[in-house]
């Protein structure tokens, strides 16, 4: 019917107009995939190439730590096992002292310019490392001077590696917390070896390494501007940190060193909230195995990610400036595309619509006739026809001019469509000839149907220019035979069935059809 044609063209209109949005969404939707996507990986990168930079800073922060204690330990190992094989010598001869420094050149070999001192049996310390010029042979084969003309620079007796040490010989190194040396007044780390032999009341040997010096090295190797280098012990007593922060030097941190020796058996890297500053940085972690300390470089979380944030707002713009390219083109698109649709519907309206009436056309009633006509004969179902013709329609355009008749045509068209199903099929035929195609329905059927429109039509008064106007229709009804080959016959019955009411005085329905049955 004509209403279902106007459906099948407004469908087909609303469905490129969704395949076109549809089509838009899914792009929009895949550009921000991809860049969702990118994101990550940029993400992943970005995390992945700060934990390899922090794993090589931490590798050579290591190598050079434990490069620095072991040239420390070696030192002092070998001034033991000297004064040991030569137990007639005092390690406070300074003649032999500076013999000894400057033949090894000690302290330009270390870069740290480390002080070196003795300890006596009463906790006094005495500096070891004057600044002499260097000993000559008879100075420096002289080994008889003691204790007795070198003045105390002050007392240790109340630090930490003292009270650890005192009375022990011959052990390992001793590495003390940092302190404010009494001595230089600088920070300092102690490094202590208590004598295997002492003599002369000295009892022990300490190296202070500097801690700015330490730092200085530190400094150099830290990812700026928030990464951070530290060195602790491994009862967790903080030795140093760079950048430096004097206040929490010597403090006991055993819970964050427990807590990376057991993270470091699982992982290299990983996430951990600072205790400095509560801040969430990425952390490396490298115990020294011979020596009790560890090295600790982090850098803060979120600086890592201010460089990927900046690119990604790079995307993300990008991205944005895209999808409203996309969608202005897209909305240009759409706007084409529903003009078209339009003009589509419109062309196809044009083509299979009556312009008048709003019926289906002659050309395509046709086309649909031939289909329902095979798919009848196939099912064996029963298919009826009806042909209208307006009785003196010539004498109405006559009488009252062709707007009138037009508006008689219309009005028509109208009534018939209220009376018919949705699968039937309403078609304007020639000028004033009209064909109703009934699939499905038996003839009986048809002719109750036909002699209903006969009846209602005969009983309209169409008011026109202030008069009333009454009109009436003659009717041809067809069937389908087993014997039709083609629809032109159902066609050429219902026509023959038309001249027979009109032959009888029109305003009725043709019987020949059903006679013949």
């Amino acid at each position: 019917m004509l209403n279902s044609a106007k459906g099948n063209n407004e469908s087909a209109g609303l469905k490129v107009w969704r395949h076109a949005k549809l089509s838009i969404a899914l792009f929009l939707l895949s550009l921000w995939g991809i860049v969702l996507v990118w994101g990550i990986n940029m993400y992943r990168n970005h995390v992945e190439n700060t934990s390899q930079m922090l794993k090589q800073m931490n590798s050579a922060i290591e190598d050079q730590t434990r490069s620095q204690f072991r040239l420390v330990q070696t030192f002092l190992m070998a001034i033991d096992g000297w004064l040991m094989q030569n137990p007639e010598s005092t390690v406070i001869n300074e003649a032999f002292f500076n013999s000894f420094a400057y033949s090894g050149k000690f302290r330009k070999e270390t870069g740290l310019f480390v002080d070196f001192y003795a300890i006596d049996s009463q906790g006094n310390i005495y500096n070891l490392a004057s600044d002499y010029p260097k000993p000559n042979k008879k100075e420096a084969l002289s080994h008889t001077k003691t204790l007795s003309h070198k003045i105390a620079l002050g007392n240790v007796r109340d630090r930490e590696y003292f009270k650890a040490l005192s009375g022990n010989h011959g052990s390992n190194i001793y590495i003390s917390a940092p302190l404010k040396g009494r001595v230089s007044e600088d920070w300092v780390i102690p490094v202590v070896l208590p004598l295997s032999m002492p003599r002369h009341g000295v009892e022990m040997l300490l190296v202070a390494i500097k801690l700015d010096i330490l730092n200085g090295l530190y400094e150099q190797q830290r990812i700026k501007p928030s990464g951070s280098v530290v060195l602790f012990k491994d009862d967790g007593t903080l030795l140093t940190r760079s950048p430096s922060k004097e206040g929490v030097l010597g403090k006991s941190y055993p819970q964050d060193i427990e807590y990376f020796s057991q993270h470091e058996k699982h992982s290299t890297i990983w996430m951990f909230d600072s205790t400095f500053d509560g801040r969430t940085k990425l952390i490396s972690y490298a115990p020294l195995e011979e020596f009790p300390v560890s090295v600790v470089v982090s850098v803060d979380y979120h600086d890592i990610l201010k460089s990927f944030w900046k690119n990604f707002a790079v995307l993300l713009g990008l991205a944005v400036v895209a999808s409203v390219a996309i969608l202005l083109a897209g909305k240009q698109q759409m706007r084409l595309l529903a003009e078209q649709a339009t003009l589509n519907i419109e062309v196809s309206r044009m083509a299979t619509i009556d312009p008048l009436t709003g019926v289906l056309n002659r050309r395509r009633f046709i086309e649909l006739m031939d289909h329902e006509f095979a798919r009848s004969r196939r099912y064996n179902n029963p298919l009826s026809l009806l042909m209208f013709d307006l009785d003196h329609f010539k004498t109405i355009n006559d009488t009252y001019g062709h707007q009138t008749g037009d508006e008689i045509l219309i009005v028509f068209a109208n009534v018939v469509i209220k009376n018919l199903r949705n699968v039937d099929f309403f078609a304007r035929f020639g000028g004033e000839e009209f064909v109703v195609l009934l699939p499905q329905t038996p003839i009986e059927a048809a002719k109750h149907l036909a002699e209903r429109i006969c009846k209602i039509i005969n009983q309209l008064r169409v008011p026109i220019r202030g008069k009333e106007l009454s009109f009436s229709t003659s009717i041809g009804i067809a069937a389908l035979q087993a014997a039709d080959l083609k629809p032109e016959e159902i066609l050429h019955r219902a026509d023959r069935s038309l001249y027979d009411a009109k032959n009888n005085g029109r305003n009725q329905v043709g019987t020949i059809e059903l006679e013949q049955q």
